[in-house]
């Protein structure tokens, strides 16, 4: 159907291919993630480019060829992508992890490991404090809060739809282990550590 729609189109009239060659379709992907894709404030665009690419290619389940591959599939996982990208902002350094992740993991269960990931890494972040100078810690704990505010909201996101084919396993551990945790953190670091 998108190839007879192309067929129709003023790009087909002027003889402009949806097949190219790798280096080509690079750059077009890298123009349509900068249309295509929200601004990142943690994440700038040559990750939100190699996400883009990394989920497309696994879904497909091989190399992209076309411009028509990448808008087809795009506007198929559009809202994941968007779920994956404001996750990743909120905790960077998951990002590499991730990338893994996109690559190997169950595609029905890859968010979920996505948000167990992004959980862990930013519960891993307050460990890290110990390096930092005492009078940098307002603002770190400020900053964690907002962005573990940002992964709470995701998280009840993905838990309030349909968790068909995922591995029950994680979901309890979301669910009973993880999220809890996390709440427990964020309620010491709000009440106890911040206001000291």
């Amino acid at each position: 159907a998108l190839h007879s729609q192309y067929q129709l189109s003023k790009l087909a009239e002027i003889g402009i291919n949806h097949e190219m060659p790798p280096d080509m379709l690079e750059d077009y992907m890298a123009d349509f993630t900068a249309m295509h894709l929200d601004w990142t404030e943690r994440i700038d665009r040559n990750i939100q480019l190699r996400i883009l690419k990394k989920t497309l290619t696994r879904l497909r389940q091989k190399p992209l060829t076309s411009t028509l591959e990448v808008h087809q599939l795009f506007w198929r996982l559009e809202k994941e992508l968007a779920f994956s990208l404001s996750l990743l902002n909120a905790v960077p350094q998951a990002v590499p992890e991730a990338e893994r992740l996109i690559e190997e993991a169950d595609l029905n269960s890859l968010y979920y490991d996505l948000l167990l990931l992004v959980h862990h890494t930013l519960a891993r972040e307050l460990m890290e404090l110990d390096s930092m100078p005492p009078e940098k810690f307002q603002d770190l704990y400020r900053g964690w809060l907002m962005r573990k505010l940002v992964v709470a909201g995701l998280t009840k996101d993905k838990l309030s739809v349909s968790q068909q084919g995922v591995d029950p396993k994680k979901i309890e551990e979301l669910k009973s282990n993880t999220e809890p945790r996390m709440e427990t953190l964020a309620l010491v670091l709000q009440h106890v550590a911040y206001p000291l």
